[in-house]
């Protein structure tokens, strides 16, 4: 599983029109989905892993896959499918899968993103010191922890990495989002000093969770045919005249 983490700061275009579009604006999940697939792509090419080599993002692509989609829109993975199949019949992206993920590529984005790379430039070239300090504080976290476990903590890049050449069962982003929050600390508070062994720990739990045995399907209770009621008895006064009908009856037939 590779996926694409964009963090950078900077906007997308988001044109009024969206709304004379049917299959975007068909409902608020669509629209969703849209959106958070503008906001996610690369505007200058990011090198991830995919189909088992590093590739090169073009603008208006990323990688991404069907669980996170469903995850961060609070949509199910069923509908997420259906839409992203809906985008692709109508040609506004094309998409393509390998085993850990799908490549998706947003198409006539320069038509209409064209001028987000010069002002995301302009942007970029404006930071303010704040962003440098924070940037001076992660680096002084990461000094802080490679003095204590002997490395710097991996970076989400890394993490994917190890996932897609091992081929472990393991979303990545979560992994990583994780151990981030909490310091690289396990959950008693010991630093985590080999994050690939932690890796393989979540792959092969998560393969004891998908390999346990389903829930037995209980026998079905053996056929039993309805019940016929016994017919009711014929009264005498019924049964004598019965009997007189069929006298007639002959005696009509004899004449």
């Amino acid at each position: 599983m590779n996926y694409t983490l964009n963090k950078n700061d900077g906007y997308v275009k988001l044109y009024r029109s969206i709304w004379d579009n049917p299959v975007v604006s068909k409902d608020a999940d669509h629209i969703a989905v849209w959106v958070y697939l503008l906001t996610h792509a690369t505007h200058d090419g990011t090198s991830v892993m995919f189909g088992g080599k590093r590739i090169r993002l073009k603008p208006g692509e990323l990688t991404t896959g069907r669980k996170v989609l469903a995850r961060e829109m609070q949509i199910s993975e069923s509908k997420v499918q259906r839409i992203l199949k809906s985008f692709e019949s109508e040609q506004q992206i094309e998409q393509r899968t390998d085993r850990q993920c799908r490549l998706i590529s947003i198409l006539n984005w320069n038509e209409y993103q064209q001028s987000e790379q010069r002002n995301e430039q302009r942007v970029n070239n404006d930071r303010t010191t704040s962003e440098q300090r924070v940037n001076t504080k992660q680096e002084c976290k990461n000094e802080r922890m490679k003095e204590e476990r002997g490395e710097t903590p991996p970076a989400l890049a890394d993490i994917c990495s190890a996932v897609q050449e091992e081929n472990l069962n393991v979303d990545p982003e979560i992994f990583w989002n994780y151990y981030e929050e909490h310091d690289w600390r396990d959950k008693n508070g010991r630093l985590i000093k080999d994050w690939r062994k932690t890796l393989h720990t979540w792959s092969a739990r998560e393969e004891k969770d998908f390999r346990k045995k389903p829930e037995p399907v209980p026998k079905p209770k053996p056929y039993e045919p309805p019940k016929v009621e016994k017919p009711i008895p014929m009264p005498d006064n019924m049964r004598q005249k019965w009997r007189l009908d069929q006298r007639i009856d002959s005696a009509l037939k004899e004449v």
